[in-house]
């Protein structure tokens, strides 16, 4: 199938910028160090006594594996080919156009994960004795994981497909990361927010894309809340995909009247 091959295509070019791999490495290591000296600090005040060392250190390692699968930058991959004029030719291609931006991301993220969280997740959880989720919890934690990898494809698809309308991507990026990093628990977990931020967050899709996997791992979600939250994050996908192909219906037909 053709999106395999784009998403292997991805993946192999990661191989040849070996130093940005050893970079990433590093500061993902850097941000580990950094958030595990923080809480551990925090929970030893005894500030937060529902919440044990080993708990947080699971959260941090768990979150930087999920944040590298999730890690998705479409509309700075869009830029240059917008402002050129060179998307149209993917738009004529004999190709989905948002199946291709899929699969390429998802092979550059799972080229990133693999290199530059999961060694660490592994030594971490050597180290540490940390401690798997049961069976059950293990399930609705992958369930949980395609969930906020789907929705945080939509949300940067999203994002992207604005750039045609701004030439600019940067700042949407800028505040499509702020916005997950406010709402969506990816530095503090969603447990220690005040009440209205986290009745914000709540409303909003950002936390289904690593706050409730990660929640799900920890087991820390009541199991019959478990499907409930799946369903929540499967209906922000469909939400979400209908607003990206109102905007990408759009943008065809400003496309075709202009003559392109």
């Amino acid at each position: 199938m053709k999106y395999i091959a784009f998403y292997k295509k991805a993946f192999k070019s990661m191989t040849f910028y070996r130093s940005t791999t050893v970079i990433r490495l590093l500061s993902s290591v850097l941000m580990y160090l950094i958030q595990y000296s923080l809480w551990s600090a925090l929970i030893r005040t005894g500030n937060h006594t529902d919440v044990s060392l080993n708990e947080m250190i699971s959260y941090v390692i768990i979150n930087l594996f999920v944040n590298m699968l999730t890690d998705t930058n479409i509309a700075s991959q869009l830029e240059p080919s917008i402002r050129d004029g060179s998307v149209v030719m993917d738009f004529i291609r004999p190709i989905n156009f948002r199946l291709y931006l899929f699969s390429s991301s998802l092979g550059i993220n799972t080229y990133n994960m693999l290199t530059s969280a999961l060694p660490i997740v592994i030594v971490i959880f050597i180290f540490h004795d940390l401690s798997f989720p049961s069976p059950f919890y293990t399930l609705m934690f992958v369930l949980s994981l395609l969930i906020g990898v789907l929705i945080i494809f939509e949300l940067t698809y999203i994002f992207g497909l604005l750039a045609f309308f701004t030439q600019r991507a940067w700042y949407l990026r800028w505040y499509l990361d702020g916005f997950k990093t406010i709402f969506g628990g990816t530095v503090v977990p969603l447990w220690f927010y005040p009440d209205i931020l986290k009745r914000m967050s709540m409303l909003l899709p950002f936390r289904y894309v690593s706050f409730e996997p990660v929640n799900f791992f920890l087991q820390r979600t009541p199991i019959d809340e478990s499907w409930r939250v799946l369903f929540i994050g499967a209906g922000w996908i469909v939400i979400l995909r209908l607003i990206s192909t109102l905007i990408y219906n759009r943008i065809i037909s400003r496309i075709t009247i202009n003559g392109g």
